[in-house]
């Protein structure tokens, strides 16, 4: 009886002891509080803070170099010696191109003679005083006609070969659907354009055979318009010509007929008139002289040359084409969700041949290219090692987004509900859902705009029980 009491005791102690942890347990008291650690959420957590933050977009752009003249002739004649060819390096006043001035001797020559003639005259009418003025009178008078004469002759004849130049190009241009003028210069854009290509470029093929089926037609055109041009030229020249000797002609004849009716009291007016015009004509020969040499406007690279000895050129053509390549141009078009974004004066990135080079916004087009329906912007690199060259196609990054001392956060501390953007917070151990507005996004970062405070500690873990109000650890 006695041990079966003891064991009845020990039964209603366990019972009592059960009893009293189950409410503890309930009530989360005692082995459950040595749990509570154990559920809290390690995270890890940065610290928003202002801080700048871009947003690049890469295009495709083509080099050209920052500066490039065309060097036109400005005569018709035929070139005697080409001194420089493509690639050649010159410094400004290089002299490029002699033309062939047998044409131009003879009008120099005849308006030199003319010009000593009438300073001849003058300095012995001043020197000498009238003395065998009527002779000397009489023998400009004479002289002057004769020059007439001949420059009228020599006028007639270009007038005669413009005219001749003028009616063949004419019955070209009648059976062709377009002008000799145009078919010259599409032809030698097209030329340029090929020039500027490597072999293995997709559109080489088709361009060297539009250029094979233009040739003959081309070369036709070329050589009407040329004649053309020449003898517009050389009528022009013989008109001046002949408007020089017509006022030498009448300087001289009016004093000869002055002299018959008044006698000497005007000749000395006379002789400074005749030497005058003289000099003017002279001036002019010399003028057209010197533009048988053409020289380098600039410093450069020729880029493009058309002359060829032994042939004609034209003055509605560039002869050269020289470019400075100290400085090169990238070219590249946006559309225009980034085309206000791009400011003068912005920096960007080249990116050619592997190598990465620092470039800056020069020109942004306030106009769109109908044709493209894009912007045309224009950035400035230097190529002092004159590694880029001109036609490359290379790759720009420019910043199209900006803000700066701003808050951000990183791209993959922001979640999504209902479409909408949130962050998780933490402050004391306890975790804040904070649905906030974002702006600008690059490759890592998130620009935050509303929603966040400068020094807010930010959750950038994930985890399954991550919630509002849910309780964390802050491992780092």
């Amino acid at each position: 009886m006695k041990k079966k009491g003891i064991i009845i005791a020990v039964c209603a102690v366990a019972v009592v002891a059960g009893i009293g942890i189950g409410a503890r347990l309930l009530r989360g008291e005692g082995a459950i509080t040595a749990g509570a650690e154990t559920d809290q959420i390690p995270v890890n957590t940065i610290r928003v803070t202002p801080q700048e933050i871009k947003n690049s977009v890469e295009f495709v752009g083509q080099i050209q170099p920052s500066q490039s003249v065309m060097v036109f002739p400005k005569t018709i004649a035929t070139v005697q010696k080409v001194h420089v060819q493509v690639g050649d390096t010159v410094k400004k006043g290089d002299l490029l191109l002699t033309l062939d001035g047998s044409d131009l001797e003879s009008q120099l020559k005849a308006a030199q003679a003319g010009y000593n003639l009438a300073l001849a005259s003058y300095e012995q009418t001043v020197g000498y005083g009238m003395n065998n003025t009527e002779t000397q009178i009489n023998s400009s008078y004479k002289s002057a006609k004769i020059s007439y004469q001949e420059a009228s002759s020599s006028y007639d004849k270009a007038k005669s070969a413009f005219k001749a130049a003028q009616a063949a190009l004419d019955q070209f241009n009648a059976g062709s659907s377009i002008s000799a003028d145009q078919l010259v210069s599409t032809y030698e854009a097209k030329k340029a354009q090929l020039d500027k290509m490597l072999p293995d470029d997709p559109a080489y093929a088709g361009l060297l055979a539009e250029l094979n089926a233009m040739k003959d037609s081309y070369s036709a055109a070329k050589s009407l318009t040329t004649a053309y041009q020449q003898a517009k030229s050389a009528r022009d020249s013989a008109d001046k010509m002949l408007e020089a000797a017509d006022l030498q002609y009448e300087a001289a004849k009016e004093a000869y007929h002055n002299y018959q009716d008044e006698g000497q009291d005007a000749t000395l007016t006379i002789a400074e008139a005749q030497l005058a015009s003289a000099k003017a004509s002279y001036d002019a020969a010399m003028k057209q002289a010197e533009h048988l040499n053409i020289y380098a406007p600039i410093d450069g690279i020729v880029t493009a040359c058309s002359a060829n000895e032994l042939e004609p050129i034209s003055t509605s053509s560039p002869a050269f084409i020289i470019s400075n390549d100290n400085m090169m141009t990238v070219e590249f078009a946006v559309s225009d969700r980034f085309a206000s974004a791009i400011q003068e004066g912005d920096l960007a990135t080249l990116y050619v041949s592997g190598k990465e080079l620092p470039a800056t916004i020069t020109e942004v087009s306030q106009t769109i290219d109908p044709k493209t329906a894009l912007f045309v912007m224009k950035a400035s690199v230097d190529n002092s090692d004159s590694s880029l060259k001109t036609g490359t196609a290379v790759t720009i990054r420019v910043d199209t987004q900006k803000a700066f001392d701003t808050l951000c956060v990183p791209v993959k501390c922001i979640r999504y509900e209902n479409q909408q953007s949130y962050v998780y917070t933490v402050k004391d151990g306890i975790v804040s859902k904070v649905f906030v507005t974002t702006g600008i996004t690059d490759d890592v970062n998130t620009q935050i705009l509303t929603g966040l405070e400068d020094g807010q500690q930010v959750i950038t873990t994930w985890h399954p029980n991550l919630k509002d109000g849910a309780q964390v650890n802050v491992v780092e």
